[in-house]
């Protein structure tokens, strides 16, 4: 017995697929389906749906003709909508409304996240001449930072896309949780310190963990007046690192 695998952005468009290659009628297939469709998030780790038809062994009778009464004709599932995470990459692309804010795109882009998420923070907008800051607050929010912040960063490069594109701005577009930006500074700071005292005290290197540039720059400025150190950064994003060695 022969089989045969198809995909789609959908179980229905694989069907649709398998039925117009096959020349079969959807009413009429044997198939299984091995792996349903996955909208990844933010459009990482998406896969299409994936099915296994049983050919049959015998010639099969071909598709209605076109003077078919409507019917009796296959019928395709519409397309999937578009997940949370399409929704939110869409609004980067469309252009702006009449008096369309960067509060209102902001808002916009997040929204389905936070569907996608269930969570539902309240979002304080504050915005100047150079800059404008999303900071959100409530409960259950942890999941939008991640590992020292990783995926608070991966959604401010997003939200700055989406904001500047629609715009056609140059803003710097900051994205806060729970004033995490801040706590995570003074860590920077006190940790730059401690590192300077072992350095000098062991006459050693040090080397840090990866940071990204922003990181990297609250420690610099915090060893700018330590003494007897130097820092200096190495390597290529996103591996690339501080090292302090002790001076004198």
């Amino acid at each position: 017995m022969k089989r045969q695998q198809f995909t789609g952005k959908t179980v229905a468009a694989a069907v649709a697929v398998a039925a117009q290659e096959l020349h079969i009628s959807e009413a009429d297939l044997d198939y299984q389906v091995l792996e349903e469709a996955s909208k990844g998030f933010l459009g990482f780790g998406a896969k299409d749906a994936r099915i296994e038809v049983i050919l049959p062994e015998t010639e099969p009778a071909p598709l209605a003709s076109p003077e078919t009464p409507a019917d009796d004709r296959p019928q395709v599932a519409p397309p999937a909508a578009a997940g949370p995470d399409e929704a939110a990459l869409a609004a980067s692309e469309a252009s702006p409304s009449a008096g369309e804010t960067a509060e209102d795109i902001g808002i916009a882009f997040l929204a389905p996240i936070f569907d996608a998420l269930s969570v539902s923070p309240r979002v304080q907008i504050e915005e100047d001449d150079e800059q404008i800051t999303f900071s959100m607050y409530g409960d259950e929010v942890g999941i939008l930072i991640g590992r020292r912040g990783d995926t608070l960063n991966a959604l401010q490069f997003l939200l700055s896309l989406a904001v500047n594109r629609r715009l056609n701005s140059h803003k710097r577009i900051i994205l806060d949780c729970e004033n995490y930006r801040q706590r995570r500074a003074e860590t920077l700071q006190a940790l730059a310190h401690r590192m300077a005292d072992k350095a000098r005290e062991t006459g050693r290197r040090v080397s840090l963990d990866p940071m990204n540039a922003a990181e990297r720059r609250i420690v610099h400025l915090a060893l700018e007046n330590e003494p007897q150190v130097k820092a200096e950064s190495y390597g290529e994003d996103p591996h690339r690192k501080i090292v302090i060695y002790p001076q004198g």
